[in-house]
Parts: structure tokens; sequence; C-alpha cells
């Protein structure tokens, strides 16, 4: 077989994506071309895909620029697809840029970057979620053993997301970078992605779901995708440019090895670090105001929000749908920049349009050296309440749900616990053991999920869906704590004493406790606790 010479990702397929015949592996200039045609990027390894949705934005973003305003930006959604001219001339003049094998400008590659000590790393360095060196992820099935290549294309996905996602600490000290020190650097955080909970809005097709993430206005002269800079084993500590920047942020200098075939090894160097994520810049995360402190003498007030292990993507509506940064209030929550900004064009895209946001986030471990766990869900958002003007019903009864849930979580825990103490024991501590509360908050999915979708339909009709909901969540709820009162011991019934209570706490007394804090909490339906039983 010949050895490979060239790998560019503008003709050769290498995004996996998701079309209406099913799926599909498509080159560069095959998917924006044909992004209208396209769904959307296979999410079936959900941080891969977002940062090749990234990716594949900033290429958008430096062939067809940026609208200047909200009346280009609808111009070009309604234009129904890229313009295929510009994306040629784009891909002519930067063609070798794209390639992965490239000697001179090797795609996302630092040219002739050694590792120091002259030990190549296996190309499980490049799937963090494989056990490889001191990275061990929980029910990792392949470790670096039993993955000896990667192809190409699977090799370019990787290597894009690698610069998104890496774990942190000790990396392998690169031949010509002056911070290195005894062979290794440290200190390295995480790729840029692995800071926040990233948040993509999705469209109903790949291109609009680019589409509806181009930032407006004027960019930075300054302002280069990676592809676009040349690079050397040394690197810096610096705020990027701009959006092109951002988007396809060196976080990491690497190098791939091959045989001709395939990648058969790897080296991953330390690479640039952004002193903080850039609340103007960065489109796809939520952010919480905090106490502004200074950082190497830049003063910042928001911090990217991370998503929770364990919850679903509604459960964060509260920050989803909190459309402008309260700088007086700490601790108050902010949207994203790409829903704010699609929040004020839903008077051309429609009440009733689907839009969705992808949910995608890491939870790392043991100084962030190490993959935990990667959360990853989609959660329907009604556009009318992302309009600030005319969607403040709506937003108000989404996050009632939101708090509502909340609040028989709660409940049903705190029953939990005066019943064992009813039964003389101790309430299980909050951050230890299984709670009744937590089993319950999944059994909501189904039935917000499906009010969401019926609100993007019809978004005036709040109200009958949260009296939906409602009905579906006490039904729930009423289930569970049912459940735990029929498996009291009878030692309950009599009870014992809990606390500075001067009567014993009964099973008659956690049960009334629970029936009125679910009353407060789903006040729409006043049931006397006796019928639900």
């Amino acid at each position: 077989m010949p050895t490979a010479t060239s790998f560019n990702l503008i003709d050769r397929p290498f995004l996996p994506v998701v079309t209406s015949d099913g799926p599909a592996t498509l080159s560069l200039r095959d998917v924006l071309v044909n992004a209208h045609n396209v769904v959307g990027i296979d999410t079936s390894n959900p941080t891969a895909a977002i940062a090749l949705y990234r990716f594949l934005l900033a290429v958008v973003i430096d062939a067809t620029g940026q609208p200047a305003d909200m009346k280009g930006w609808r111009s070009r959604f309604d234009g129904g697809r890229f313009p295929h001219d510009r994306l040629d001339v784009y891909f002519d003049r930067w063609h070798d840029r794209f390639d992965l094998l490239e000697d001179g400008h090797p795609f996302y590659q630092v040219p002739e970057l050694e590792p120091a000590s002259g030990t190549w790393r296996s190309v499980a360095l490049l799937r963090p979620e494989v056990a490889s060196g001191n990275n061990v992820p929980l029910f990792s099935s392949d470790t670096e053993s039993t993955l000896e290549a990667l192809d190409f294309a699977e090799a370019a996905v990787l290597l894009i997301s690698c610069m998104s996602w890496d774990t942190a600490a000790i990396k392998t000290g690169a031949s010509g970078d002056p911070a290195m020190k005894g062979g290794k650097t440290t200190g390295n955080p995480t790729g840029p992605l692995g800071q926040l909970g990233v948040v993509l809005p999705l469209g109903r097709s790949l291109f609009e779901t680019l589409t509806l993430s181009l930032p407006m206005g004027p960019a930075s002269e300054d302002d280069k995708p990676a592809w676009r800079q040349d690079w050397s084993p040394a690197w810096s500590q610096h705020q990027p440019a701009g959006i092109r920047e951002l988007l396809t942020w060196q976080s990491r200098r690497i190098r791939l090895l091959t045989d001709g075939e395939v990648v058969t090894k790897v080296t991953v160097c330390a690479g640039d670090r952004m002193m903080f994520t850039p609340p103007d810049l960065e489109p796809h995360c939520l952010w919480r105001m905090t106490k502004p402190s200074n950082n190497n003498a830049v003063t910042v007030s928001q911090r990217p929000v991370r998503h929770l292990a364990g919850r679903s993507a509604w459960r964060g509506l509260n920050a989803l749908l909190s459309l402008e940064p309260h700088t007086g209030n700490t601790d108050a929550l902010s949207t994203s920049l790409a829903l704010r900004q699609i929040g004020r064009a839903d008077r051309w895209l429609g009440d009733d349009y689907p839009l969705d946001a992808l949910c995608v986030g890491i939870a790392y471990g043991n100084q962030s050296a190490v993959i935990e766990d990667v959360m990853a869900d989609t959660v329907p958002l009604p556009l009318k309440a992302l309009n600030d003007a005319n969607g403040e019903p709506l937003r108000e009864v989404l996050l009632e749900l939101v708090n509502a849930a909340d609040s028989v979580r709660k409940a049903l825990n705190g029953l939990d616990a005066n019943i064992r103490r009813a039964e003389g024991g101790d309430a299980v501590p909050w951050d230890a053991g299984d709670h009744p509360g937590d089993a319950f908050m999944p059994e909501l999915d189904l039935p917000t999920l499906r009010v969401l979708r019926g609100l993007q339909k019809n978004p005036d009709l709040y109200d009958q869906g949260k009296i939906a909901w409602q009905a579906a969540a006490r039904a729930s709820a009423s289930k569970l704590a049912n459940q735990l009162l029929d498996g009291a011991s009878a030692s309950a019934i009599s009870g014992h004493r809990s606390g500075n209570r001067n009567e014993p706490l009964r099973l008659s007394d956690a049960e009334g406790i629970f029936w009125y804090a679910l009353n407060q909490a789903l006040p729409d339906r006043t049931t006397n606790f006796e019928e639900e039983r």
C-alpha cells in the first residue's frame, strides 16, 4: 500500500455528520457547501461534536465574514445556505493549511515538534477517556496498549477535540520551549472548554446551527484562526484577539507521527493559556456574576457556569433564560451571548422556531488530570422565552416549574429523613447515600421536555402547560412518597423523640409535613393528602 503524503481536510472525508438519510462522513468543503442539507454533527461523542461545531463556525466566520448588524444576520439566515463562491475562494487560498500531513504548516500542529525526552506517546493521549499513563478514567475498557493507531480522519477529529478539552497538569516538555523544565511543563490548565459548561444553540440544519452562533459587528484585524498563524514550541499567556482565535485556541502544542498509513504516535505539549474566559467573546456558555477580583491586573466580574454531573439540562433553565446580567448582584446568572442574540431575532425567526440547546461539559478529577464524567443533554427552548420584551410571562412559568421541582425534591428528602427519625434513626447526610429526591428528578425529564416542546409550538399556552406538568409532577412525587411511607417500620407509628422536640416525631407527622410541603410547591392543585393515598 502506498504511503500517504497528504490528508487535506478540505477534500478528504473526516467529519462525522447526520443527514436526512442517516450518518455520513464528509469533507470540510462538502459539509459547508451542503450544510443546509445536513442535520448536524454526530453527537455520539459529544465533546468532539462541540469542538467540531466551533471549528466549523470559525471557518464560516473567516471565509464569509461577520454580519454587521441584525439586518445582515437575518439576510444570512434567510439566504438558506453558505455562499459557495466565497467558500471556494477561501479554500483555494488556504488549502495547504488544512493538510494534516503538510510539512511546513500541518493542520493544528507544530512542524518538527519534538519531545525533549525523545519519547513519543501513545495515540491514546488524544482520547482522554482511554486509560493512559496516570490518566485512568472509571470504566475505561481500552488502554494505550490496545489503542495502537488512528486513521487520519479519526486523528483529525481528536486533534480538534484535544485542543478544547484536554486534561490539565503535567505535559511533555517540548524541545525549544523556554518554559520547559526537567523535560516537562507544569501548571497547565485544561483545554478552554473544560473550564465551562458549553451551551450550543441547535437549529434545523447545520447551516442554521452555525448561523445562529454568528457574532455581529466588526472584527479585529488581529483576529486569526489557528490555521492562518505560524506556530513554534514556545507558548504564551494572553487573551484571544477575537472570536476566530477563541474558537480555534491552541491550548496545546501537538504533532502527530505517522507510518504513512495511520497515526502511530503523538506528542502533546504545553500550549497557550488564557488568563480568563472572555465574557465579551465566548458565545457558548452561561455566566455567573462574581465579586470582582484582580487577575493579572484584569478585573473579572463574570465567571463561566459549569454543568453539574447527573443533572438534566432543563434544571438549568434559570440560567438559560436569564437574559441580562445583573451587575449589582453577585451570584446572579446570565445566559450566553448566542442565546441572548437569538432572543432578539424572534420576530423574524418566529415564536414557534424549534430551537434546542446542546449542553456539554466535563467533570475532571485529581487536579483536573483525569476525566471523571461527561455531561451531555439537549433541552428544547421556547424562543419566545428568550425575548426580553414579551417573553416574561412564559419565562416566569418555566422558572416556576424548575423551582417547584427542586422544592418537591427537598420535600421527598425531608420525608425520608423524618421517617428515619420516627424510626429512631438518623437522616442520611446530604452529601452521602441515596436520596429519594434525587431519584424523583429524572421522573420529570419526560413531562418537562414534553411541555417545553409544546410551548415551542404554542408559547401562549403556558398556563395549560403548567397544569399538565404539575399533574405529572404530583403523580410521580405521590407515588414515591407512598412507597416511602409504606416501607416505614412499625416503630415509626408511635415515633421517637428527635432533636429539640418535646413530643415524639411520628410517622403521621412525617406524612403531614410532606403533604403540606408538596401543596406549597404545587399550589394550583389543593388536595387533601388522604386523597393521595
